[in-house]
């Protein structure tokens, strides 16, 4: 039987343990195989920074011929190969643990084939898994079309990130000790991505999903062009004397725009010439794209003319909402339909 009291009691020279070796008797207590963990590391003398346990007789005995370690069977196992095990398991220990917070573990690299894209289009390359100090299992790796966004809080502007798209790449694997894995992806770009200008910011993130470790994760950032339906309002609205000068994500006014966001991606003109030089402050545009075309919700904020404007925009009357809305095939009239929607206001 295994005894409770003597695994209490065993002396620090381990001199129990040694009588209990020689005469080739199972081991009794648990306390003995907590000394010969320690002896595991005897040609030092000290176990885990304690005092040394066997004595110096022992020791120089040990240190002059090692195999002069008795050799022991415990439940039918030479305790030599029973404290290897113990040995690899422990180091086993070590490295989930390790593992558990991001040392040593499995590493992802996402690799694009293009870093150029469009709304409407995708966004293809590889992943490749470097397996970390030890086997692990992986419950999924996902991949994440991420954009930013500002948001006002007692009068400061934070950033925050919105998920754009995400998919699902595998289902639960292993990934062995240094083992390289590489699969192929394809994500498709939603059409209401915002276009890379200004401090609008879109990547892809990659992430392994680990159970009781931190995820690996991986950035690539990406450039998004504007959409033709975009280009051509921007291109229209400089033929009738507007310049784009300044392109902001923020959190979205517009809860039932359609788009899907949390936020929009405002386009701002300031006037410099032609028909509405001197009659607009600004005019504001916001794209909603969909596969029958373009949506564009205009915000004219009128310059103060005469009294009554002065106090329209004193009491914020001064700003008129509109949309309007097109196909491709409507962009050779565009110049007509942009310049009509803003008359109605100014």
């Amino acid at each position: 039987m295994l005894g409770g009291s003597s695994a209490a009691h065993v002396p620090s020279d381990g001199s129990v343990f040694m009588r209990e070796a020689a005469s080739g008797r199972p081991l009794l207590c648990i306390g003995a195989i907590v000394a010969w963990s320690r002896l595991w590391r005897c040609g030092e003398g000290r176990a885990f920074g304690r005092a040394p346990i066997l004595s110096a007789a022992v020791r120089c005995r040990i240190a002059a011929d090692p195999k002069t370690v008795p050799s022991i069977r415990y439940a039918g196992m030479d305790t030599r190969a029973m404290f290897a095990r113990f040995y690899e398991w422990r180091i086993r220990m070590f490295n989930k643990l390790l593992q558990s917070i991001g040392i040593g573990s499995a590493r992802v690299d996402t690799v694009l084939s293009d870093t150029v894209c469009t709304p409407g289009g995708s966004i293809a390359g590889e992943v490749r898994v470097h397996g970390g100090n030890a086997p692990q299992e992986i419950e999924t790796i996902y991949l994440s079309l991420m954009a930013s966004y500002e948001v006002e809080i007692d009068d400061a502007k934070v950033r925050r990130t919105a998920d754009l798209n995400c998919i699902r790449l595998t289902d639960k694997f292993s990934v062995q000790a240094n083992q390289e894995l590489v699969m192929s992806f394809s994500i498709p770009v939603p059409l209401n991505t915002p276009v890379s200008i200004g401090k609008s910011q879109v990547w892809v993130q990659t992430g392994l999903d680990i159970k009781s470790a931190v995820d690996p994760q991986d950035r690539d950032p990406l450039e998004v062009r504007a959409h033709p339906l975009v280009d051509g309002f921007v291109a229209s609205a400089q033929r009738l004397g507007f310049r784009l000068y300044q392109v902001d994500c923020e959190k979205s006014d517009f809860r039932n725009a359609g788009n899907g966001l949390p936020f929009v991606q405002e386009f701002e003109f300031k006037t410099v010439g032609g028909e509405f030089h001197g009659r607009l402050d600004e005019l504001e545009a916001v794209f909603l794209l969909s596969d029958a075309g373009a949506r564009v919700m205009l915000q004219i904020d009128r310059r103060a003319r005469g009294l009554a404007s002065m106090l329209s925009e004193s009491m914020g009357m001064d700003e008129s909402y509109t949309s309007i809305s097109y196909s491709q095939a409507d962009l050779v009239r565009l110049d007509a339909l942009l310049a009509a929607a803003i008359r109605r206001y100014c």
